[in-house]
């Protein structure tokens, strides 16, 4: 049946808890198109009113006298030769120890004195900023188990790990394995393409940089709610598609169960927070599936418009080996430039997927959680070599 919407309003009065309620979506029939140029097809009684501005501390830019880029201090911090050797301990007794890797926990690795630094780098990504930069781990001379053991650890103290694809890894590996960037079913971090600004299914992703690429690959990072409050002063027309349900497709990544596309809004307005899920290649590909309309012109335009100004106010990073950056999906767009490799020098990222929620997380909709859990259902697994995720 059609989604039922209410009487024409306003762009400004337009706002939605949790526009998805992804329990009261039929698994199985194709639903109806999500969006018009007022953003009307939602559900009368999501509403709730949007602010025309939101300040917070989340609202940040990265270029200019106060932006993020020339203030570095407040996002990054280099690891000291006492909190490697607190680390490489830790690793060597977890490894010594002969579980495996997807046994590890907090209690398998004890560092209580950098367990404080992650305690204010998990602070700055859940109530400040959204992003940090660790810097200066010698995964040169550590093995691959070493670094993931670390990785592990870190992330420990941040979250719970979650699958990051249908095989379940829940150490991921960011390089180039040679997909195809364009076809419908590729999901991006296995090529060397450019991303775009997105999101991810989760509440926080961790990359560990083991290696660089002789060219490019460098990460952009933009606040979504400088985004919104842009959109709002520049486009405010558009502000409504957002709140909307959209399709999103899964990459043939679909689970028995589940239909091959998901639904959820690009953003959320929940407690007082802007929550952002946005993953423009996701979107683009979804009419390929039976009875899933293509885009309108208006979800077309946002993202071309959410791009532009992500763009605009991002902060640019260039990872080097033995950095590990810290994303808060919901108030932050991440995005990696296109890169080339060369036979001695192959970029190759690790990655977390973690959920927070219990660990200072965002407070999440019941009903909008799903889409921040990973691959529900996947049996986890913790491939040392990446592999392709499909």
């Amino acid at each position: 049946m059609p989604i039922p919407y209410p009487a024409p309003i306003t762009p400004n009065e337009l706002g939605l808890t949790v526009a998805t309620r992804l329990s009261r979506i039929p698994p199985g029939p194709p639903l109806d198109p999500v969006t018009t140029s007022l953003g009307r097809q939602v559900i009368d009684s999501f509403k709730t009113p949007l602010p025309k501005r939101i300040d917070s501390s989340f609202a940040w830019v990265g270029k200019g006298p106060d932006g993020l880029e020339s203030r570095r201090e407040r996002w990054t911090r280099y690891v000291t030769d006492e909190d490697v050797e607190e680390l490489e301990r830790a690793a060597a007794e977890f490894i010594e120890s002969g579980k495996n890797l997807g046994e590890l926990t907090q209690e398998d690795f004890k560092i209580p004195n950098f367990a404080k630094t992650l305690t204010t780098i998990a602070n700055k990504v859940n109530n400040e900023l959204g992003v940090f930069l660790l810097r200066g781990l010698p995964v040169k001379k550590w093995s691959r188990e070493q670094s993931a053991v670390v990785l592990l650890g870190i992330g420990s103290y941040v979250g719970d790990r979650v699958p990051q694809n249908k095989k379940g890894h829940v150490l991921g590996h960011v390089k180039d394995l040679r997909v195809d960037p364009k076809a419908p079913s590729t999901r991006r971090y296995m090529t060397n393409a450019r991303q775009g600004f997105h999101t991810d299914h989760c509440d926080a992703v961790a990359l560990m940089c083991l290696e660089t690429a002789p060219g490019g690959g460098e990460s952009l990072v933009a606040s979504s709610t400088t985004v919104y409050n842009i959109l709002q002063e520049r486009y405010p027309e558009l502000v409504p598609v957002l709140f909307a349900p959209w399709y999103w497709d899964r990459k043939n990544e679909d689970l028995p169960g589940q239909t091959p596309y998901f639904v959820a809004p690009p953003y959320t307005w929940h407690a007082g927070r802007l929550l952002s899920f946005c993953i423009p290649y996701f979107a683009t590909t979804t009419e390929r599936h039976d009875g899933v309309p293509p885009l309108t012109p208006e979800q077309v335009e946002v993202l071309k418009r959410l791009e532009e100004i992500a763009e605009e106010v991002a902060v640019e990073m260039s990872l080097e080996a033995g950095d590990i950056q810290f994303v808060n999906n919901h108030p932050i767009f991440h995005d990696r430039l296109a890169w080339r490799d060369t036979p001695d020098q192959i970029r190759h990222l690790l990655r977390l997927w973690l959920s927070t929620g219990g660990r200072g997380g965002w407070d999440l909709p019941s009903d909008g959680q799903n889409v921040r859990l990973g691959f529900v259902g996947a049996e986890p697994s913790v491939p040392l070599e990446a592999e392709i995720g499909q």
